[in-house]
C-alpha cells in the first residue's frame, strides 16, 4: 500500500508540474486552441497620429489611450467608445504637478486613474470624469510609494493596496544585499515573487524591461509576457503570489552582446499587449510560424492573431484578424474589445472588436 500511494503521488506531481511550466526553456511548443476562425476589427473614427500608443484602457462610454502627442504635449487622449471621435487630452509632459516624463502604466480604480511616471518614479492619481471633461483640475495627488529601483508598473488594487512589478537587472546584488522582488503585494496582505522563467540573466533583463502585463477585475490574477517571444506567466494573487502556469510557446531568438540585444534570424516578437476578465485572457499574437524578417520581407502584419486563453493557461480561441492588434483591453461588461489596429501600411486606428458567442 505504501508503494503504492508513492506511485500516485509521483504521477500526480509529474502531472501538475506539466501543467505550470508547459513546454519548457529548452523545449518552446506554440500553443492550441480549441477553436480558430477568422476575425474583423470594426474601426471607429479616422487615422491616429500618435507616433507610439503605449496602452489603452476603458472607462464606461469612454476609451483612454496612453501616448506621448508632440502637437499637445499630452501624454492621455479620450474617445467616445462608439463612434471614434476625440473628445479631450489630459495630463501634460513636464515635471510640475500632475504632469509626466514617461508613463510605464497605468490603472483605473472607482473612477481615478493611476498612472506611474517611470522617470520621477512616482504614482500619479487622477478624477477621470474631470479629465474627460477637459477640466484642469483633474489631477488629485501624487504617491510616493517608495518602490525601489526598476519598478515598471503599479496596479491599483484597493485603498492603499498596491501590486508592483519590476524588471530585471544584469548587474549582480552585491555580496550581503538582496534583491528586491520581481512582483511584489503591499497592502494588507503582503507577499513577493522573484524568480524569472529564463535561466539566462541577460536575456532576462532585455526581455522583461518592459513586460506586458494584465490584472484580472478582481484582483486575484496577474498575467506577465516579455516583449519578445512568447511566454507566458500565470500568477494567482492573495496572501501568496503563485505561479499557476507558464508556457513556453515561441523563443525569443535574440543575441545579447554587451549587455546590448542584436536580432538574428530567428529573432520573433510574441504577444503585443495582454487584457483579462476574471475568467479569460485575451491577447494580440505573433503567427508562430514566421520569424520577424519574413514579416519584414513581406510587409506582413506583425500580430494578426488575437487569442485567448483560461486561467490555468489551456488555449481557448484563436482568431487570424485583418488588423494586427498591437494594443487591446476590454470594456467594463467583458463583451467588447478595444484594440489599437494596424494595417499593413502601418497606420494606427482606434478599433473594437465584440466578444459576443466568443470566449
Amino acid at each position: 500500500m505504501q508503494i503504492r500511494k508513492l506511485f500516485i503521488y509521483i504521477v500526480l506531481t509529474s502531472i501538475l508540474s506539466s501543467c505550470v511550466r508547459a513546454g519548457g526553456e529548452d523545449a518552446y511548443v506554440p500553443p492550441s486552441f480549441r477553436t480558430e476562425a477568422k476575425g474583423t476589427v470594426e474601426i471607429l473614427g479616422d487615422e491616429l497620429l500618435y507616433n507610439y500608443v503605449s496602452g489603452i484602457f476603458s472607462y464606461g462610454d469612454v476609451v483612454g489611450i496612453l501616448a506621448f502627442d508632440l502637437a499637445t504635449r499630452t501624454n492621455v487622449h479620450f474617445y467616445d467608445a462608439r463612434k471614434g471621435t476625440h473628445l479631450s487630452d489630459a495630463i501634460p509632459q513636464g515635471r510640475g504637478p500632475g504632469e509626466v516624463v514617461s508613463i510605464s502604466s497605468a490603472s483605473v480604480r472607482d473612477g481615478k486613474l493611476y498612472v506611474y511616471d517611470r522617470a520621477s518614479k512616482t504614482l500619479l492619481r487622477y478624477d477621470l470624469e474631470r479629465m474627460i471633461a477637459g477640466s484642469p483640475d483633474s489631477f488629485e495627488e501624487q504617491l510616493d510609494l517608495m518602490t525601489g529601483n526598476g519598478t515598471v508598473s503599479i496596479q491599483v488594487l484597493g485603498e492603499e493596496e498596491y501590486l508592483v512589478i519590476r524588471n530585471a537587472s544584469f548587474i549582480p546584488v552585491p555580496e550581503g544585499e538582496s534583491e528586491e522582488a520581481r512582483i511584489e503585494l503591499f497592502g494588507a496582505d503582503a507577499a513577493s515573487y522573484s524568480e524569472y522563467p529564463l535561466s539566462d540573466r541577460d536575456q532576462t533583463w532585455q526581455l522583461y524591461q518592459q513586460p506586458r502585463v494584465s490584472l484580472s477585475p478582481d484582483g486575484k490574477h496577474l498575467a506577465v509576457a516579455p516583449s519578445y517571444g512568447a511566454i507566458l506567466e500565470l500568477f494567482e494573487l492573495g496572501k501568496t503570489i503563485d505561479l499557476r502556469s507558464c508556457g513556453y510557446f515561441i523563443p525569443a531568438g535574440i543575441s545579447i552582446k554587451n549587455h546590448q540585444l542584436e536580432y538574428t534570424d530567428d529573432t520573433s516578437y510574441g504577444f503585443s499587449s495582454v487584457t483579462a476578465s476574471d475568467r479569460v485572457l485575451y491577447a494580440g499574437m505573433v503567427d508562430p510560424s514566421r520569424k520577424e524578417k519574413d514579416v519584414e520581407r513581406e510587409g506582413a502584419l506583425r500580430y494578426p492573431m488575437l487569442v485567448s486563453f483560461d486561467w490555468k493557461g489551456k488555449g481557448l480561441s484563436r482568431w487570424e484578424m485583418d488588423y494586427s492588434i498591437h494594443q487591446l483591453c476590454l470594456d467594463e461588461a467583458c463583451t467588447t474589445l478595444f484594440v489599437i489596429a494596424s494595417d499593413s501600411e502601418g497606420t494606427n486606428f482606434l478599433g473594437k472588436v465584440s466578444l459576443q458567442g466568443r470566449k
